[in-house]
């Protein structure tokens, strides 16, 4: 009895299940945010079980069908179930099927058919068109759209507001009143006719930051030796800087003279173009050599780099030998730091191709304090290369080398350049004379 009892449950629920038969399944569907969607079923019904659609994240839909459709319907051959709504980002994914409710066993049900939203615009990419202490210039890219889109607008997300800017403009958005040296963040999204907002693209920006200045320029120095060379006072002066782009300008200076032979260092902050160091006997010796460098400063830090410039605080500061291109003579100056009538400047004359030389002795007068310049004119020289060498000796010692310093220079003489020159011009100066001739 329990055998025939199952197997009459067993061909009953076989019945039911058999009893509906899908003509036609819900399908896949893919559609814009906002617009509506049916999800349809057709079947043959020859039981009264009560279809009911069912999704998959468990909300259960009340059966919406055509005017076909009835429970008593004189053709239950073809029934046809649907169920609308409008799509929203909540239905993105879920999947939809109709269920038979059954009291015992398993309930029939259709395929599923599931419903995918359009993406909107992908994020466009941001370029930087121009940055500056307070202002900056962002433009973006067409972003990809999915299916039928088009853009509606773009909108730039800045500064706690947003923007719109029209499809068919153009793609720049400029920020001004900016804080400089500051970051600041840009978003720019495109918004979807038929699909909305789409994804954010972010980019944080600086502003530009001033520089600071640049190390000053035109360094000179002059050194004053007194007392017997007991008292060696160095002056060093320059030019202020002139600022490029974002440097600032220059608003003191840092100064610092160390010396070669000790590494002992001096140093000085001004507001001045100059700067002055005194040994007072014995800070730094009388023949040292002092290496000077300068830092320019503003209220942006200092120079990146710093100015350079190399003392030597003895008798002999500079020598300059400068060839005269049309003759044949040289001018060679000498600079003599210590106005000391029982020196003399020494100069030697070298000719290299034939090893002639020739010596010349200046005695230094004439000067003041601060030292004196002293200049020697030297011509009827020969054609080709010549050695200078300078010195400065002193008298009282049978004309010995006053210092351990000697400075070589070289220049060379062409007197065919003031040959070719003087051609010309007497070719120039003979048809002049025929020119008058004629005219006579």
């Amino acid at each position: 009895m329990k055998l025939l009892f199952y197997v009459t449950l067993l061909f009953a629920f076989v019945s039911q299940v058999q009893s509906v038969n899908f003509l036609e399944q819900p399908q896949n569907q893919s559609t814009f945010l906002g617009e509506t969607v049916v999800f349809r079923c057709i079947f043959n019904n020859s039981t009264d079980q009560a279809p009911f659609w069912k999704a998959t994240n468990d909300a259960i839909f009340a059966l919406n069908v055509n005017p076909e459709y009835g429970l008593n319907s004189s053709n239950p051959e073809r029934v046809v179930a649907t169920l609308t709504f409008n799509a929203t980002e909540a239905n993105n994914g879920v999947c939809y099927f109709l269920i038979f409710s059954r009291i015992t066993g398993v309930s029939p049900q259709s395929e599923m058919g599931c419903l995918s939203l359009i993406e909107p615009p992908d994020a466009p990419n941001i370029t930087i068109n121009e940055v500056t202490l307070t202002s900056i210039i962002i433009s973006w890219t067409i972003p990809a759209l999915h299916e039928d889109d088009t853009i509606q607008e773009y909108e730039v997300l800045f500064n706690n507001s947003v923007e719109s800017i029209a499809a068919d403009a153009d793609r720049i958005f400029t920020a001004n009143g900016l804080t400089e040296n500051t970051v600041y963040t840009f978003e720019v999204r495109a918004v979807g006719t038929n699909t909305g907002p789409g994804a954010l693209k972010r980019r944080d920006i600086s502003t530009l930051a001033r520089e600071p200045p640049p190390p000053p320029v035109n360094l000179i120095s002059s050194v004053t030796i007194a007392n017997s060379k007991t008292s060696v006072n160095i002056t060093v002066e320059w030019d202020a800087p002139v600022p490029m782009g974002l440097q600032t300008p220059a608003s003191s200076y840092f100064v610092s003279l160390m010396s070669t032979s000790s590494s002992t260092k001096w140093e000085v902050s001004t507001s001045e173009l100059s700067a002055s160091f005194t040994n007072n006997g014995g800070e730094y010796a009388f023949g040292d050599t002092l290496n000077v460098t300068i830092w320019s400063y503003s209220n942006f830090g200092n120079s990146t780099t710093y100015a350079f410039l190399e003392v030597y605080a003895g008798f002999l500061q500079d020598a300059t030998a400068q060839p005269t291109v049309d003759e044949d003579e040289v001018t060679i100056t000498c600079e003599i730091a210590y106005n000391d009538e029982s020196l003399l400047c020494q100069f030697v004359i070298l000719h290299v191709p034939s090893g002639d030389t020739q010596t010349f002795e200046l005695p230094v007068t004439g000067g003041n304090a601060n030292g004196i310049t002293t200049t020697r004119v030297i011509d009827d020289l020969s054609d080709g290369a010549y050695q200078a060498s300078v010195a400065v000796l002193s008298d009282t010692v049978g004309k010995e080398m006053a210092e351990n310093r000697t400075i070589t220079l070289q220049f060379t003489i062409d007197e065919k350049d003031y040959a070719m020159s003087a051609q010309v011009s007497m070719i120039i100066l003979t048809l002049g004379l025929i020119g008058s001739l004629f005219m006579l």
